[in-house]
This record gives C-alpha cells, sequence and structure tokens, in this order.
C-alpha cells in the first residue's frame, strides 16, 4: 500500500503564508501570539522558524474562520487550542479530509455551528503545489 504525501513536513513562514494566502505579517502575528509554534529553527544567525504541519492545517481553519468572523476578531484564537486538538483526526497528512469540521462556537446563551469544508485543506495544498 502506497501513501501520498499532501505536504511537506517543514515550512518556513514564508511558504507558510503562501499556502495560506495571508500576509507573512499574519503568520508573524499567529506566531507571537503563540496560536502557531515552530517546531524546528534552521541554523545559522536569522534562525528561521520551520512550521509542521499541524500548524498548516490550523492556519487554514483560522483564515476560514476569519472569512466568516471577521480578520480583527478574537474568537479564532480563543478557538485556536480547541481546533489544534481535533485537527489529528480530520486533517492527516496523507489524505484530504472527507468530513467537513464542526466548530462550536459558545458565549453566554448563543451557540453556533460552524462547518469548516474540507475545500480548506485542498485549496492549501493546491497553493503549496502551486508554488513548489
Amino acid at each position: 500500500m502506497s501513501t501520498t504525501t499532501l505536504t511537506p513536513s517543514l515550512l518556513p513562514k514564508e511558504r507558510l503564508a503562501t499556502a495560506l494566502d495571508a500576509p507573512v505579517s499574519q503568520v508573524r502575528e499567529w506566531m507571537h501570539r503563540g496560536v502557531i509554534r515552530p517546531v524546528e529553527r534552521t541554523k545559522g544567525n536569522a534562525g528561521a522558524a520551520l512550521f509542521g504541519r499541524d500548524d498548516l492545517n490550523l492556519g487554514a481553519v483560522l483564515r476560514a474562520l476569519q472569512d466568516v468572523l471577521g480578520e480583527k476578531s478574537p474568537l479564532p484564537f480563543e478557538l485556536a487550542p480547541q481546533i489544534r486538538s481535533m485537527l489529528s483526526e480530520w486533517a492527516r497528512w496523507n489524505e484530504l479530509p472527507r468530513e467537513p469540521l464542526p466548530i462550536l462556537i459558545t458565549r453566554d446563551n448563543v451557540a453556533m455551528l460552524v462547518l469548516v469544508h474540507p475545500r480548506v485543506i485542498a485549496d492549501v495544498v493546491r497553493r503549496l503545489r502551486d508554488v513548489a
């Protein structure tokens, strides 16, 4: 049985930004907020941050939530730990998700269900292949 790798194991922040269709400054902001965390740093003076697939997938879902909730909304960042824990089962390294990712958002007496379409990850994989 063969497997297909959809994305590279490690991405520098510039390539992560390209894959997410986000400015590098947004990736830096997410890094400073602790939402995404480099899994490794390159050797040398600059010590460039390298991000793994989990951060790529998390970034894709955060971007999708920002499209719905607005770029200035704090909710995607508040939900990031919950989303991160859900991603390993939803977006595997060697296959695209098959079902939408359900995210339940509750505030006071209101609940909202957001379904993140698998196309979110497919679009990231396509952008990575386009720049490869």
